[in-house]
């Protein structure tokens, strides 16, 4: 079963990315489960896809994509700057209308594999650093020395630290 799903997965996947392509839709990252793509273009691709194979793109069933980008108290939520340094390694710079104020607010939507998010929030305070600053800083092929034990709840004293080395084109775990 895992299989077949995975493989429906890639097929849609596919489906999508290909019709982007065909369309001079420019895709900004893409991974097994993900797109990114300019906001401007999410409506033309999803007439296209409608028409090419009958079916919704935009949803919350399986087959169906939906945005990620939340904020809190907000709607209309779009990034408006990004970094993309590698597979499952990306920032987001998010903003999004307040639902009571109508006044636009602002957020990050971060991920980084192998790090949780605690451990990149840490880093940045430690190193007095804006988030994004991280993600350019790798964008720039720069590598970060991130301490995983910072996302632990820990009732005592923790005896090693576990660090990941993050790189543009690899990471790297050592104590």
């Amino acid at each position: 079963l895992a299989s077949e799903i995975l493989g429906m997965s890639k097929r849609i996947m596919n489906e999508v990315m290909c019709l982007a392509e065909d369309n001079d839709i420019e895709i900004a990252y893409q991974d097994t489960d993900s797109i990114h793509l300019p906001n401007k273009d999410i409506s033309k691709l999803e007439a296209l896809f409608l028409k090419e194979f009958g079916r919704s793109l935009r949803g919350k069933k399986f087959g169906e994509f939906h945005s990620d980008l939340e904020l809190e108290g907000c709607k209309d939520v779009v990034s408006v700057e990004n970094y993309f340094v590698g597979k499952k390694n990306y920032y987001h710079r998010l903003r999004g209308t307040n639902k009571k104020t109508g006044e636009y607010e602002y957020g990050n939507h971060i991920r980084m594999k192998g790090v949780p998010t605690r451990c990149v929030e840490w880093f940045a305070k430690e190193n007095k650093m804006d988030i994004v600053e991280i993600y350019k800083e790798l964008y720039d092929s720069k590598t970060l020395k991130f301490d995983l034990t910072k996302s632990l709840k820990i009732n005592g004293n923790l005896n090693e630290q576990i660090y990941m080395y993050i790189h543009k084109d690899s990471l790297n775990v050592s104590q």
